[in-house]
């Protein structure tokens, strides 16, 4: 065997203290917090608009230009 191969044994209370966490507004509060933190909706903001400007810019690649300066009226 392996030096470390000591197990924590099976306990029914730490399964209930599982499932009661899950109700606890204060851990529901953390994790909203963590998923829209600034920096990080800054950031995926940013990459999302650079491959939309990346794309819409091949996309206008071979398209003429037009011009309307006024000679049909």
């Amino acid at each position: 065997m392996g030096k470390y191969t000591i197990s924590e044994p099976f306990s029914w209370s730490k399964l209930w203290e599982g499932f009661i966490s899950f109700l606890n507004p204060t851990m529901w509060a953390k994790d909203l917090v963590s998923l829209f933190n600034i920096r990080k909706l800054t950031i995926y903001a940013v990459i999302i608009a650079g491959i939309f400007i990346y794309g819409y810019s091949i996309g206008n690649q071979n398209v003429p230009v037009k011009v309307d300066i006024g000679y049909g009226r």
